[in-house]
C-alpha cells in the first residue's frame, strides 16, 4: 500500500510525495496518486470545516526552494490519461514566487534563469 510524505505545508498549502506505489503503468500510477490525494483532501476538509483544500496539480519533478517558491513540471492532461484518450504524459513548467515570474529584477537574469530551469526540468523526465 502506498503512503505519503509531507514535503511542505502551511496554512493554505500542502505538498506531498507518494511512496510505495504498487502500479508500474503510468496511467495506473496516476490513478493511484490521484486517489491518495483525493482521500487526503476529503479527510482534511472533513476534519477542518472552516478550511477547504483542493488538489491543485500533480508535479514531477519539483524543486522547492522555500515557502511559496518553487519550480515544477505540472501534469496537464491527467483526465485524458485516466480516460484513455491520451497515452503520453504532457507537462508544463510552473514557476511560483521565483525571480522568473517576479518583475522587480533584471530581465536578462530572468531569461537566463528561466532557460536554465527549463533545461533542468526537461532533462529530469522521470
Amino acid at each position: 500500500m502506498a503512503g505519503v510524505k509531507v514535503i511542505y505545508g502551511d496554512t493554505d498549502s500542502l505538498m506531498i510525495q507518494p511512496f510505495g506505489l504498487e502500479k508500474e503503468d503510468d496511467r495506473e500510477k496516476l490513478f493511484e496518486i490521484k486517489n491518495i490525494a483525493e482521500e487526503l483532501k476529503k479527510n482534511i476538509n472533513k476534519e477542518y470545516s472552516n478550511l477547504e483544500i483542493d488538489v491543485d496539480g500533480i508535479f514531477k519533478p519539483l524543486i522547492l526552494l522555500m515557502k511559496k517558491k518553487y519550480v515544477a513540471r505540472k501534469l496537464t492532461n491527467y483526465d485524458k490519461i485516466i480516460g484513455g484518450v491520451d497515452k503520453t504524459l504532457n507537462f508544463t513548467i510552473e514557476y511560483k514566487g521565483i525571480e522568473v515570474v517576479r518583475r522587480d529584477g533584471f530581465e536578462l537574469a530572468r531569461k537566463f534563469l528561466r532557460k536554465t530551469l527549463e533545461i533542468l526540468m526537461n532533462s529530469t523526465k522521470s
